[in-house]
C-alpha cells in the first residue's frame, strides 16, 4: 500500500496522492491497536487489499462516529470536507469517572480558597 509511518507519531500513516482534477493531498490512515480510521477518497479499495493480502476481518466497517473516545464527525466547507474531532464525550466521561471516585467536582471546587490555581504572587 506504500504508506509511511509519521515521524511525529508512528500510528499515523500517509501517502501522497493527487485527486482527479489532479489537486495534490494525502491520504491517511489511523491505527490504534485493533481501530483504524481510513482517511482516503475510497476507502474500500484499502479495505479489501488489507483483507486480501493480510486477511485482516474488519467489524464495525462504516463512517467513524469516535476514535480513542473523541467525537468524529465531517463538515463541508470552502475546501471541501473537513475531519472534526471534539473531546467533548472524552471529557465527559472523565469527569464522570473522577466524580465516582473523589465526589462532585462542582463541590470540590466550591471549598477551595484559591481564586487561581496557583498563587498570585507566583511569577515564573
Amino acid at each position: 500500500m506504500d504508506f509511511s509511518s509519521s515521524l511525529a507519531d508512528t500510528d499515523v500513516w500517509m501517502k501522497a496522492s493527487n485527486w482527479a482534477d489532479g489537486k495534490h493531498y494525502y491520504k491517511y490512515l489511523l491505527v490504534y491497536d485493533d481501530d483504524i480510521i481510513i482517511i482516503i477518497e475510497v476507502a474500500e479499495m484499502v479495505l479489501k487489499h488489507m483483507k486480501e493480502s493480510y486477511g485482516y476481518y474488519l467489524e464495525d466497517v462504516g463512517e467513524p462516529e469516535s476514535y480513542l473516545s473523541a467525537d468524529i464527525g465531517q463538515q463541508k466547507g470552502v475546501f471541501g470536507y473537513t475531519c472534526l474531532i471534539s473531546p467533548v464525550s472524552y471529557v465527559n466521561k472523565a469527569i464522570t469517572n473522577v466524580e465516582e471516585r473523589f465526589g462532585s467536582l462542582k463541590i470540590m471546587f466550591e471549598q477551595s480558597t484559591n481564586d487561581t490555581p496557583s498563587p498570585t504572587t507566583c511569577h515564573p
